[in-house]
């Protein structure tokens, strides 16, 4: 099965990085993972690509998304970010099987 992984850091409007969106590509399949760095962290990239490629891999194991994420600081931080997305980011891991 061929994949391609894509990995992003994701910036608030002020250009700062507040979380990381790993996406996982297959011929049938598309999984994301989200890590959010807590306003009580300095963000650290190396860990956060780690993070959200571990939970692309469980949604692609899975084949299912995680549970929505709850922390109230982790969802001020998704408010933050700047980015147009057709889907909002709610959950730290998605799953969605590619139609033909």
């Amino acid at each position: 099965m061929a994949r391609n992984i894509e990995v992003k850091h994701l910036y608030n409007k002020k250009d700062q990085p507040v979380a990381t969106l790993a996406t996982i590509i297959t011929d049938e399949e598309i999984a994301n993972g989200l890590a959010i760095c807590s306003v009580k962290d300095q963000f650290n990239g190396r860990l956060g690509r780690k993070i959200a490629i571990g939970r692309a891999f469980k949604a692609l194991n899975e084949k299912n998304n995680s549970r929505p994420i709850k922390r109230e600081d982790a969802t001020n931080r998704i408010v933050e970010i700047d980015i147009s997305w057709s889907t909002p980011l709610i959950y730290k891991s998605v799953y969605v099987e590619k139609r033909t």
